[in-house]
């Protein structure tokens, strides 16, 4: 495997932030329209929910100007470079694309279809945000919010 990153790497890693933002954005409108999707009882208001959004998201812009300062062998360590970095963006594109569509074709998605398919969607971004995390360390708060929300879209049906 080649362990020098390219410059068009990089420029994958940035569109990769872009894309990771505009998924957790999507994520965050779906519960702004549809509030009950997290349950009253955790007190946590879509009004809040965004509050916490709008303070995590300049941690893209950070982790995109600190990119150019990570090592080759960091990225490279956390399946950042080359095939595994292609591999990774081709299979967030995969589902991202699959869940936009499912979601189009249900008019009105019953509550539990819905949360079911964010979490999902959530969950798929697991590994990728977290390696990324890992080599730029600004995204820990995107991780952070990124897991509560997937934990308040999953909460087991016996609390409702």
């Amino acid at each position: 495997m080649n362990d020098t990153s390219t410059s068009k790497d990089r420029e994958e890693l940035h569109e990769l932030l872009a894309k990771i933002e505009k998924e957790l954005d999507y994520v965050i409108s779906a519960i702004e329209k549809d509030p009950h999707l997290i349950p009253h009882w955790l007190n946590w208001s879509k009004s809040m929910i965004r509050d916490d959004w709008t303070k995590a998201r300049p941690a893209f812009i950070q982790a995109k100007e600190s990119l150019a300062s990570v090592k080759d062998e960091e990225l490279s360590n956390h399946g950042l470079i080359g095939t595994p970095l292609k591999s990774k963006i081709r299979f967030l594109e995969t589902v991202t694309k699959r869940v936009r569509w499912q979601l189009s074709r249900i008019h009105y998605p019953a509550r539990p279809i819905l949360r079911k398919t964010l979490a999902w969607l959530l969950k798929v971004q697991d590994n990728l945000l977290d390696s990324m995390a890992s080599v730029l360390p600004p995204l820990g708060v995107v991780t952070e919010l990124k897991k509560q929300l997937e934990s308040a879209l999953t909460f087991p049906d016996v609390m409702e």
